[in-house]
């Protein structure tokens, strides 16, 4: 809109995004680099404000709401002592392969919103059938519209996705049948779902299923312990949390 307003003309079509006062000259340079800036101002602050917003961010409220119901239920009934200050405590969650198949390290995923761990540190099962169980136990905090993606809190707080197949939520939930609800608990016995991976690699679409814990804050170590070949429920690694 300033670049409108201001009569702020280009000599033609060229790059776009930050290089986009290239095609501009250098006399208008001062307001193209104006409107940049206002630009980047103004998305930072809407992303701030869009990302609180409820309606418009389904996961992470609601995990922060099971995570504050847990806190509500713990134990109060401690005698009062007087005693040194605790060091921070450190747990555990074992982490089971979903599917049968091949497992892989996340850095091996074909997708980089994956393999460069943006979502998170996690692993993946390249499966040979398509039942998929939980890889923790703990509550179902989430369940995505297009079915392909199932949230889960551990008790040790950790958001873990199941993200079944790459690149699977255009498909609009058509290969996928949900097993469990919203607030199911869950155990590596438990189905979550089934998978249809002829349908999947019909789309053209690739059928890892992706084990990621998204709050890579709370993760202070996760060790792959088994790679290769497995079934369902096995013990693959674990996340140390903070």
């Amino acid at each position: 809109m300033l670049i409108t307003a201001t009569n702020t003309r280009a000599l033609g079509i060229g790059v776009g995004g930050l290089p986009g006062f290239l095609s501009f000259k250098i006399e208008n340079y001062p307001m193209v680099f104006i409107s940049m800036a206002v630009t980047i101002a103004i998305t930072f602050v809407c992303t701030i404000i869009f990302r609180k917003v409820t309606f418009l961010n389904k996961l992470e409220p609601q995990l922060a709401a099971d995570t504050a119901a847990a806190a509500a239920v713990a134990p109060t009934n401690a005698a009062p002592t007087t005693a040194a200050p605790e060091a921070a405590q450190v747990s555990e969650e074992t982490l089971y392969a979903p599917a049968d198949g091949k497992v892989v390290a996340i850095t091996e995923v074909s997708d980089p919103v994956f393999s460069q761990k943006m979502m998170g540190d996690g692993f993946a099962v390249q499966p040979t059938n398509g039942t998929i169980y939980a890889p923790v136990a703990g509550t179902i905090s989430s369940i995505f519209e297009t079915k392909h993606a199932i949230g889960i809190l551990t008790p040790g707080g950790a958001e873990v996705l199941v993200h079944m197949g790459l690149d699977t939520v255009e498909l609009k939930g058509a290969p996928f049948e949900v097993l469990v609800s919203e607030g199911d608990t869950v155990t590596p016995e438990t189905k979550l779902a089934v998978m249809d991976l002829d349908a999947v690699t019909a789309a053209g679409k690739q059928t890892d299923v992706l084990t990621v814990i998204t709050n890579a804050e709370k993760v202070r170590q996760l060790s792959l312990t088994t790679t290769g070949t497995v079934t369902a429920k096995t013990a693959v690694g674990s996340a140390e949390l903070n």
